[in-house]
Protein backbone atom coordinates (compact mmCIF):
# COMPACT_ATOMS: atom_id res chain seq x y z
CA UNK A 1 0.00 0.00 0.00
CA UNK A 2 0.88 3.49 -0.61
CA UNK A 3 2.67 5.22 2.53
CA UNK A 4 -0.57 7.55 3.22
CA UNK A 5 -2.72 4.68 2.60
CA UNK A 6 -0.67 2.31 5.26
CA UNK A 7 -0.51 5.74 7.80
CA UNK A 8 -4.39 6.34 7.88
CA UNK A 9 -5.65 2.64 7.78
CA UNK A 10 -3.42 2.14 11.07
CA UNK A 11 -4.54 5.25 12.33
CA UNK A 12 -7.85 3.86 11.80
CA UNK A 13 -7.29 0.52 12.95
CA UNK A 14 -6.85 1.67 16.33
CA UNK A 15 -10.46 3.38 16.85
CA UNK A 16 -11.94 -0.15 15.36
CA UNK A 17 -9.82 -2.10 16.94
CA UNK A 18 -12.78 -3.63 18.72
CA UNK A 19 -14.68 -4.01 15.66
CA UNK A 20 -11.93 -4.52 12.86
CA UNK A 21 -10.19 -7.50 14.84
CA UNK A 22 -13.29 -9.01 16.28
CA UNK A 23 -15.17 -8.79 13.06
CA UNK A 24 -13.24 -9.37 9.77
CA UNK A 25 -10.13 -10.42 11.77
CA UNK A 26 -11.69 -12.20 14.46
CA UNK A 27 -9.78 -14.37 16.70
CA UNK A 28 -12.41 -16.45 18.03
CA UNK A 29 -10.86 -20.31 18.74
CA UNK A 30 -14.49 -22.32 17.67
CA UNK A 31 -16.23 -22.23 14.81
CA UNK A 32 -19.90 -20.92 15.59
CA UNK A 33 -22.36 -23.52 14.65
CA UNK A 34 -23.67 -23.11 11.05
CA UNK A 35 -27.75 -22.55 10.97
CA UNK A 36 -29.51 -23.96 7.77
CA UNK A 37 -29.57 -20.95 5.37
CA UNK A 38 -33.48 -19.91 5.33
CA UNK A 39 -33.74 -21.76 8.73
CA UNK A 40 -35.08 -19.76 11.75
CA UNK A 41 -32.06 -17.83 12.60
CA UNK A 42 -31.56 -16.44 8.88
CA UNK A 43 -35.13 -15.84 8.29
CA UNK A 44 -35.91 -13.94 11.42
CA UNK A 45 -32.84 -11.70 10.52
CA UNK A 46 -33.87 -11.38 7.02
CA UNK A 47 -37.42 -10.55 7.55
CA UNK A 48 -35.65 -6.81 9.05
CA UNK A 49 -34.22 -6.84 5.32
CA UNK A 50 -31.42 -6.56 6.18
CA UNK A 51 -29.27 -9.01 4.13
CA UNK A 52 -28.17 -10.76 6.58
CA UNK A 53 -29.45 -14.13 5.34
CA UNK A 54 -27.50 -13.52 2.46
CA UNK A 55 -24.68 -12.99 4.04
CA UNK A 56 -24.78 -15.94 6.25
CA UNK A 57 -25.67 -18.31 2.64
CA UNK A 58 -22.46 -16.41 0.89
CA UNK A 59 -20.36 -17.66 3.83
CA UNK A 60 -21.57 -20.99 3.28
CA UNK A 61 -21.03 -21.10 -0.06
CA UNK A 62 -17.89 -19.29 -0.24
CA UNK A 63 -16.37 -21.88 3.22
CA UNK A 64 -17.45 -24.67 0.98
CA UNK A 65 -16.49 -24.12 -2.30
CA UNK A 66 -12.40 -23.32 -1.16
CA UNK A 67 -12.83 -26.45 1.30
CA UNK A 68 -13.41 -28.83 -1.69
CA UNK A 69 -10.02 -27.40 -3.41
CA UNK A 70 -8.12 -28.01 -0.20
CA UNK A 71 -8.03 -23.68 1.14
CA UNK A 72 -8.77 -24.00 4.48
CA UNK A 73 -11.28 -21.25 6.06
CA UNK A 74 -13.31 -20.68 9.17
CA UNK A 75 -16.61 -19.32 10.16
CA UNK A 76 -16.86 -16.09 12.83
CA UNK A 77 -20.19 -14.84 14.07
CA UNK A 78 -21.07 -11.14 13.39
CA UNK A 79 -22.69 -8.73 15.47
CA UNK A 80 -26.09 -10.39 15.08
CA UNK A 81 -24.38 -13.45 16.35
CA UNK A 82 -24.41 -15.32 12.77
CA UNK A 83 -21.55 -16.94 11.02
CA UNK A 84 -21.31 -14.50 7.76
CA UNK A 85 -17.79 -14.36 8.39
CA UNK A 86 -14.75 -16.14 6.34
CA UNK A 87 -11.37 -16.03 7.37
CA UNK A 88 -8.55 -18.21 6.04
CA UNK A 89 -7.40 -21.03 8.60
CA UNK A 90 -5.36 -19.44 11.47
CA UNK A 91 -2.29 -21.99 10.78
CA UNK A 92 -2.22 -21.19 6.61
CA UNK A 93 0.08 -18.76 5.12
CA UNK A 94 -2.76 -17.35 3.00
CA UNK A 95 -2.54 -13.86 1.57
CA UNK A 96 -5.45 -12.77 -0.76
CA UNK A 97 -7.07 -9.86 -2.55
CA UNK A 98 -10.40 -10.36 -3.19
CA UNK A 99 -13.18 -9.27 -5.97
CA UNK A 100 -13.21 -5.73 -4.55
CA UNK A 101 -9.58 -5.35 -4.59
CA UNK A 102 -10.05 -5.72 -0.22
CA UNK A 103 -7.03 -7.84 1.31
CA UNK A 104 -7.96 -11.51 3.79
CA UNK A 105 -4.49 -12.24 5.23
CA UNK A 106 -4.40 -14.93 7.72
CA UNK A 107 -3.18 -14.78 11.23
CA UNK A 108 0.13 -16.67 10.66
CA UNK A 109 1.19 -14.59 7.53
CA UNK A 110 4.11 -12.24 8.97
CA UNK A 111 4.87 -8.31 8.41
CA UNK A 112 7.47 -9.56 5.42
CA UNK A 113 5.54 -11.91 3.74
CA UNK A 114 2.34 -9.19 3.96
CA UNK A 115 4.73 -6.45 2.40
CA UNK A 116 6.62 -8.66 -0.96
CA UNK A 117 2.83 -9.79 -1.53
CA UNK A 118 1.43 -5.96 -1.83
CA UNK A 119 4.86 -5.08 -3.67
CA UNK A 120 4.10 -3.20 -6.51
CA UNK A 121 0.31 -3.46 -5.96
CA UNK A 122 -1.86 -0.10 -7.84
CA UNK A 123 -4.66 0.67 -4.94
CA UNK A 124 -5.10 4.01 -7.05
CA UNK A 125 -7.77 1.93 -8.79
CA UNK A 126 -9.47 -1.54 -7.76
CA UNK A 127 -6.65 -4.41 -7.86
CA UNK A 128 -7.13 -7.71 -9.48
CA UNK A 129 -8.23 -10.64 -7.25
CA UNK A 130 -5.28 -12.84 -6.41
CA UNK A 131 -4.39 -15.80 -3.50
CA UNK A 132 -1.57 -17.18 -2.37
CA UNK A 133 -2.01 -19.96 -0.29
CA UNK A 134 1.16 -22.11 1.47
CA UNK A 135 3.36 -20.63 -1.47
CA UNK A 136 1.22 -21.57 -4.08
CA UNK A 137 -0.89 -19.56 -6.96
CA UNK A 138 -4.70 -20.56 -5.88
CA UNK A 139 -5.83 -17.38 -8.08
CA UNK A 140 -8.17 -19.30 -10.31
CA UNK A 141 -9.56 -20.88 -7.48
CA UNK A 142 -10.42 -18.37 -5.15
CA UNK A 143 -11.95 -16.21 -8.04
CA UNK A 144 -14.30 -19.30 -8.98
CA UNK A 145 -15.19 -19.45 -5.27
CA UNK A 146 -16.06 -15.79 -4.73
CA UNK A 147 -18.27 -15.77 -8.10
CA UNK A 148 -20.13 -19.04 -7.14
CA UNK A 149 -20.65 -17.68 -3.33
CA UNK A 150 -21.38 -13.72 -3.62
CA UNK A 151 -19.24 -13.31 -0.72
CA UNK A 152 -18.46 -9.40 0.00
CA UNK A 153 -16.06 -8.84 2.76
CA UNK A 154 -17.65 -4.90 2.82
CA UNK A 155 -21.15 -6.55 3.00
CA UNK A 156 -20.24 -8.24 5.94
CA UNK A 157 -17.73 -4.98 7.32
CA UNK A 158 -21.00 -2.99 7.09
CA UNK A 159 -23.43 -5.24 9.02
CA UNK A 160 -20.65 -4.90 11.95
CA UNK A 161 -19.74 -1.39 11.34
CA UNK A 162 -23.92 -0.57 11.36
CA UNK A 163 -24.43 -2.82 15.21
CA UNK A 164 -25.23 -1.31 17.44
CA UNK A 165 -21.46 -1.89 18.81
CA UNK A 166 -20.12 -0.16 16.02
CA UNK A 167 -22.39 2.91 16.48
CA UNK A 168 -21.18 3.34 19.92
CA UNK A 169 -17.88 3.23 19.28
CA UNK A 170 -18.19 5.69 16.18
CA UNK A 171 -20.15 7.74 18.29
CA UNK A 172 -17.40 7.81 20.68
CA UNK A 173 -15.13 8.91 18.33
CA UNK A 174 -17.34 11.76 17.17
CA UNK A 175 -17.01 12.59 20.87
CA UNK A 176 -13.31 12.39 21.17
CA UNK A 177 -12.90 13.89 17.82
CA UNK A 178 -14.70 17.31 19.08
CA UNK A 179 -13.33 17.33 21.95
CA UNK A 180 -9.98 17.40 20.36
CA UNK A 181 -11.13 20.21 17.82
CA UNK A 182 -12.37 22.70 20.46
CA UNK A 183 -9.10 22.56 22.24
CA UNK A 184 -7.28 23.14 18.69
CA UNK A 185 -9.99 26.63 17.99
CA UNK A 186 -8.64 27.38 21.24
CA UNK A 187 -5.60 27.42 20.75
CA UNK A 188 -4.85 29.24 17.39
CA UNK A 189 -6.96 27.20 15.05
CA UNK A 190 -10.36 28.52 14.70
CA UNK A 191 -10.81 26.83 11.60
CA UNK A 192 -11.03 22.97 12.31
CA UNK A 193 -14.14 21.54 11.89
CA UNK A 194 -15.80 19.12 13.85
CA UNK A 195 -16.87 15.27 13.24
CA UNK A 196 -20.28 14.03 12.55
CA UNK A 197 -21.27 10.81 12.44
CA UNK A 198 -21.17 8.75 9.39
CA UNK A 199 -24.49 8.99 7.20
CA UNK A 200 -23.70 5.24 6.33
CA UNK A 201 -22.40 2.27 7.78
CA UNK A 202 -20.44 0.67 5.33
CA UNK A 203 -16.65 1.43 5.67
CA UNK A 204 -16.83 4.22 3.64
CA UNK A 205 -16.86 7.66 5.98
CA UNK A 206 -15.10 7.85 9.29
CA UNK A 207 -15.35 10.38 11.32
CA UNK A 208 -12.41 13.09 12.02
CA UNK A 209 -11.38 16.35 13.36
CA UNK A 210 -10.41 18.25 10.53
CA UNK A 211 -7.32 20.67 11.00
CA UNK A 212 -7.02 23.53 8.20
CA UNK A 213 -4.45 22.68 5.52
CA UNK A 214 -2.31 25.27 6.01
CA UNK A 215 -1.19 24.30 9.15
CA UNK A 216 3.01 24.08 9.45
CA UNK A 217 5.06 21.14 11.27
CA UNK A 218 6.11 23.53 13.97
CA UNK A 219 2.65 24.58 13.99
CA UNK A 220 1.15 21.21 14.83
CA UNK A 221 3.68 20.18 17.10
CA UNK A 222 3.24 23.08 18.92
CA UNK A 223 -0.53 22.19 19.25
CA UNK A 224 -0.26 18.51 20.13
CA UNK A 225 1.75 19.93 23.09
CA UNK A 226 -1.48 21.50 24.73
CA UNK A 227 -3.42 19.31 22.78
CA UNK A 228 -2.64 15.59 22.80
CA UNK A 229 -4.16 13.73 20.41
CA UNK A 230 -3.12 9.99 22.32
CA UNK A 231 -3.00 9.28 25.76
CA UNK A 232 -0.80 5.78 25.92
CA UNK A 233 -1.94 5.05 29.43
CA UNK A 234 -5.50 4.95 29.07
CA UNK A 235 -5.10 2.75 25.57
CA UNK A 236 -3.04 0.42 27.96
CA UNK A 237 -5.98 -0.06 30.43
CA UNK A 238 -7.87 -0.88 27.72
CA UNK A 239 -5.90 -4.35 27.44
CA UNK A 240 -8.37 -5.25 30.62
CA UNK A 241 -11.15 -5.25 28.63
CA UNK A 242 -9.56 -6.30 25.20
CA UNK A 243 -9.07 -9.50 26.97
CA UNK A 244 -12.45 -10.42 27.84
CA UNK A 245 -13.40 -9.01 24.38
CA UNK A 246 -11.42 -11.73 22.40
CA UNK A 247 -13.15 -14.41 24.22
CA UNK A 248 -16.61 -13.02 23.67
CA UNK A 249 -19.32 -13.58 20.38
CA UNK A 250 -19.08 -10.10 18.58
CA UNK A 251 -23.19 -9.57 19.41
CA UNK A 252 -22.18 -9.94 23.48
CA UNK A 253 -19.56 -6.81 23.67
CA UNK A 254 -20.75 -3.90 24.66
CA UNK A 255 -17.95 -1.32 25.61
CA UNK A 256 -16.83 -0.28 28.98
CA UNK A 257 -18.24 3.46 30.21
CA UNK A 258 -14.05 4.22 30.48
CA UNK A 259 -13.00 2.25 27.40
CA UNK A 260 -10.44 4.74 25.69
CA UNK A 261 -11.26 6.08 21.88
CA UNK A 262 -8.41 8.46 20.66
CA UNK A 263 -9.55 11.00 18.70
CA UNK A 264 -8.88 11.02 14.87
CA UNK A 265 -7.45 14.07 13.01
CA UNK A 266 -7.13 15.08 9.71
CA UNK A 267 -6.93 17.87 7.47
CA UNK A 268 -9.44 19.57 5.58
CA UNK A 269 -8.12 18.69 1.70
CA UNK A 270 -9.13 15.55 -0.05
CA UNK A 271 -7.35 12.77 0.31
CA UNK A 272 -7.19 13.92 4.27
CA UNK A 273 -10.40 14.20 4.98
CA UNK A 274 -11.73 10.57 5.92
CA UNK A 275 -13.53 10.99 3.24
CA UNK A 276 -14.79 8.34 0.46
CA UNK A 277 -12.27 6.35 2.99
CA UNK A 278 -11.60 2.55 2.22
CA UNK A 279 -11.17 1.21 6.43
CA UNK A 280 -10.22 -2.21 4.82
CA UNK A 281 -7.51 -1.06 2.03
CA UNK A 282 -6.48 1.78 3.76
CA UNK A 283 -6.34 5.66 3.16
CA UNK A 284 -7.67 7.31 0.31
CA UNK A 285 -6.62 9.01 -3.34
CA UNK A 286 -4.85 12.07 -2.67
CA UNK A 287 -3.50 14.62 -5.23
CA UNK A 288 0.46 14.29 -6.00
CA UNK A 289 0.93 17.95 -5.52
CA UNK A 290 2.88 20.33 -2.36
CA UNK A 291 0.50 20.07 -0.31
CA UNK A 292 -0.67 16.91 -0.07
CA UNK A 293 3.26 15.79 0.21
CA UNK A 294 2.96 18.40 3.17
CA UNK A 295 0.37 16.75 4.80
CA UNK A 296 1.25 13.19 3.89
CA UNK A 297 4.01 13.70 6.29
CA UNK A 298 2.25 16.08 8.66
CA UNK A 299 -0.56 13.26 9.08
CA UNK A 300 2.90 10.97 10.17
CA UNK A 301 3.67 13.42 12.83
CA UNK A 302 -0.21 12.77 14.37
CA UNK A 303 0.41 9.28 14.66
CA UNK A 304 3.75 9.04 15.92
CA UNK A 305 2.18 8.80 19.48
CA UNK A 306 0.11 5.73 18.03
CA UNK A 307 2.61 3.99 16.73
CA UNK A 308 5.52 4.54 19.65
CA UNK A 309 2.61 3.06 22.04
CA UNK A 310 2.09 -0.18 19.78
CA UNK A 311 5.99 -0.35 19.57
CA UNK A 312 6.61 -0.60 23.30
CA UNK A 313 3.92 -2.74 23.94
CA UNK A 314 4.56 -5.20 20.58
CA UNK A 315 6.99 -4.05 18.52
CA UNK A 316 4.37 -3.89 15.99
CA UNK A 317 2.25 -1.38 14.37
CA UNK A 318 -1.62 -2.05 13.96
CA UNK A 319 -2.85 -3.14 10.55
CA UNK A 320 -6.36 -3.36 9.97
CA UNK A 321 -6.12 -6.11 7.30
CA UNK A 322 -4.42 -8.59 9.23
CA UNK A 323 -6.16 -11.38 11.06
Amino acid sequence: MPTTARTTVKAIAAGLAVIVTLGLAACGSDEPDLPSVGGSAGASTAAGGDGTADRVAAAQKLHDCLADVDIATTYENDADGLPSIVNFAADAQALAIDLEGLPMISAAVSEDDLDKFYDGVDWSGTPEARLQYDGIDRTDDWVRCLNESGYSQSDVLAGILGSPLGVDLMQRSVEANNEWAACARANGFPETKDSQMPAKFDGTEYPAALLPSSITEDQLRALLEVCPNFDGARMTANAQYDTQFQSAELNEISLPDDYYVAPTIGFDYPGFDYADVNILTGGQSAPNDATAQKLSALDSILNEALYDWYAAQSGVLPTAAAS
